[in-house]
């Protein structure tokens, strides 16, 4: 059984593990804030194209050809000035790694989506060296607690995920105001997943978690 996660204060850097380094909440915080921004300008541009349980799917393309899509399940919700959650998942793909798979499993959740009333929408930005960063924008705390129960969304987590990353940062945070608040995403906690371990033992995973003092503004 894996061991309880480490605790990591503000400033801690692990030469052995560099994705945790300090200097990547903030890059990441830079990305999750140009996928907010680009889910602002499609609500404020674009009007819900399809009816009913379904969701509208954006494909645009951003600085150095590079893809964004964007997934946006509740106008109404994201139009509002109401504060939102927000989840950022960067993970560190394996050299080499299957991609179908992980194709598969976007398809289910994406079908899935319908049923998280409070998911409002789902980002993914293509990054540098061929990764990817993801923003999920929630109506509520409740809302992340319901996606979490996702039978689904927990195998994809607990048996997907392993094999197609090394590593992963986890980033919970909010957005004041939600999208037309004028206020920055807030990161407040930051968990680590290293899934290959100081052996490189698979099936191992190592886990830590940063608390920030006072939130971590993304700009």
């Amino acid at each position: 059984m894996d061991s309880a996660p480490i605790a990591l204060d503000e400033r801690t850097i692990l030469a052995e593990r560099p994705f945790t380094h300090p200097r990547w909440t903030a890059a990441d915080g830079r990305a999750m804030e140009r996928m907010a921004a680009r889910v602002r300008e499609l609500v404020l541009r674009e009007r819900p194209r399809v009816k009913g349980r379904r969701l509208d799917l954006f494909y645009l393309e951003e600085a150095e050809g590079r893809s964004h899509r964007v997934v946006i399940a509740h106008w109404d919700a994201l139009r509002r000035g109401a504060s939102l959650m927000v989840v950022g998942f960067f993970g560190q793909r394996r050299p080499g790694a299957d991609e179908l798979e992980v194709h598969m499993a976007d398809s289910v959740l994406l079908q899935e989506f319908v049923d998280h009333p409070d998911l409002l929408s789902y980002s993914s930005l293509q990054l540098a060296h061929g990764q990817w960063g993801n923003l999920v924008l929630f109506r509520r705390v409740e809302g992340l607690q319901h996606w979490n129960r996702s039978p689904f969304h927990a195998r994809v987590a607990a048996e997907i995920s392993p094999r197609y990353y090394r590593s992963i940062r986890l980033h919970n945070g909010r957005l004041p105001g939600g999208l037309f608040g004028g206020a920055p995403i807030r990161i407040v906690q930051t968990k680590y997943y290293d899934f290959a371990g100081p052996e490189g033992a698979p099936g191992h995973c190592w886990r830590a978690v940063r608390t920030y003092q006072g939130p971590t503004l993304s700009r």
